[in-house]
């Protein structure tokens, strides 16, 4: 008798006894595991960051003049700055 403990019912079937490997007396099993997945729906907003044209968002970054730009303001005021200048 074999047995195959699962964390669940009826997941191993088919179980088949296969010839043993060289010449030692372990037993190989073989058989058919059943999977089941729910599908995940996922609301969270996802960026194709593999299609930017990041030539393109390089040449535009290089024809700001940031030391004028970031003259005079305060670390929140050049993110917000460099966040809006991105987001064109």
């Amino acid at each position: 008798m074999t047995y195959v403990f699962t964390s669940e019912d009826n997941v191993v079937q088919g179980l088949q006894y296969e010839s043993p490997l060289g010449k030692n007396d372990h037993a190989v099993l073989t058989w058919k595991t059943t999977v089941h997945a729910d599908e995940l729906n996922s609301y969270l907003k996802k960026y194709n960051y593999w299609k930017g044209d990041y030539r393109a968002i390089t040449q535009h970054l290089g024809e700001v003049d940031w030391f004028d730009e970031f003259l005079r303001k305060s670390a929140n005021e050049m993110w917000n700055y460099f966040k809006k200048l991105l987001l064109r």
